[in-house]
């Protein structure tokens, strides 16, 4: 839901589709390193175990919950401006180093457009396209799950098999949710590659 995924790359240029791509990677840091540890609270404790991330700062400042959309105004001056530095001093000038290394990600994206363009110019493939800032909210606001949890986790091992193939690594052979999520570790700092 956080992502925009664009199939007909004919119809972007390549700096369209770097902005897109950029706002799509903040909102997925902005829910993994913020906002699901506002929902889930015990989550915190179980993942990012020996690094302070941006949830930490926010509480520890007594911050409640922000909006997506506040949340995607503020990410960019983060990590591509100097102007909120001052927001992680001391210690936390940590956090806001690992925000700084992402602020190539538009150079990375427009070198990455020309690269797999040819591979998306079908107009047989359906535009992609994400939910907005509110259709968010509003979706995980009123989340239902449709499938049982053992679904849920086989579904998982799947995908994670998968990252491992869109990688270019040998797939590893996961029986087990848990096999999956130490395995998932192995993709972080990864991407994708595109076979010409």
């Amino acid at each position: 839901m956080t992502h925009w995924l664009p199939t007909r790359f004919d119809e972007l240029s390549a700096g369209e589709y770097a902005d897109q791509f950029t706002r799509s990677e903040y909102r997925a840091s902005n829910e993994t390193e913020i906002l699901i540890h506002f929902r889930l609270p015990n989550l915190r404790r179980r993942v990012f175990t020996e690094q302070r991330i941006v949830v930490d700062v926010l509480r520890d400042r007594s911050f409640t919950q922000p909006s997506m959309a506040r949340l995607c105004n503020l990410r960019p001056l983060f990590v591509e401006d100097s102007v909120l530095d001052g927001f992680f001093a001391g210690d936390d000038s940590l956090v806001a180093t690992r925000f700084k290394k992402y602020a190539g990600n538009r150079e990375w994206a427009r070198a990455r457009f020309e690269a797999i363009r040819p591979f998306f110019t079908d107009h047989a493939l359906s535009q992609g396209g994400g939910l907005t800032n509110d259709e968010y909210e509003d979706a995980l606001y009123a989340y239902e799950p449709n499938l049982p949890q053992d679904q849920y986790e086989r579904n998982m091992v799947t995908n994670v098999q998968l990252g491992f193939g869109m990688c270019g690594l040998p797939l590893p052979t996961l029986t087990t949710f848990s096999d999956a999520q130490v395995a998932a570790r192995e993709l972080e700092g990864r991407h994708a590659i595109v076979q010409s």
